[in-house]
């Protein structure tokens, strides 16, 4: 009988790893949307396709639901259109870079409520401040592990849930 591997915790004791941290979300952590709501709904707007892929993927086997966008512009006009309830942006996209979709994502009153994760692998190049000064509520450096991803949205929606 194959014997099963320890479930790696954080230090705060909860799973980690991938599987972990999905089974984890679905069987018990304390989330907002566990009881009383649906899943979150969250959007992924990045340029690079295996990015988006590898994020949508675990954050749907996680228990949200995931859309994308693969531009700025299509960013915008689904965040107006499905109304997500947080948005993970990358800020270096060709045309329109996602400080610009965030600061228009702020000026709608459609979208300014929603939360926008600005996500970038080019963090000297550009600063946390100006992800803040566009509009971002928070700002996270790629590479990123998709439970880290998943584990900041649970972290997130949390406090702007009140949960």
């Amino acid at each position: 009988m194959p014997r099963k591997r320890p479930v790696p915790v954080s230090p705060r004791g909860e799973a980690r790893g991938l599987a972990d941290t999905a089974a984890a979300l679905r069987a018990g952590w304390p989330t907002p949307w566990t009881t009383t709501r649906p899943a979150p709904l969250v959007l992924l707007v990045d340029d690079l396709a295996d990015q988006r892929t590898m994020y949508q993927e675990y954050l749907e086997y996680a228990g949200f639901g995931v859309a994308v966008a693969a531009s700025a512009p299509e960013g915008i006009a689904k965040a107006i259109e499905i109304q997500p309830d947080l948005i993970v942006m990358d800020l270096s996209m060709p045309g329109i870079d996602g400080f610009e979709a965030t600061k228009v994502l702020k000026a709608v009153s459609l979208t300014r409520h929603i939360p926008v994760v600005a996500f970038t692998a080019h963090s000297p190049h550009l600063p946390k401040e100006w992800a803040v000064a566009a509009g971002a509520d928070d700002y996270l450096l790629k590479p990123l592990l998709p439970h880290d991803l998943a584990d900041h949205i649970v972290a997130l929606l949390k406090t702007r849930l009140g949960s």
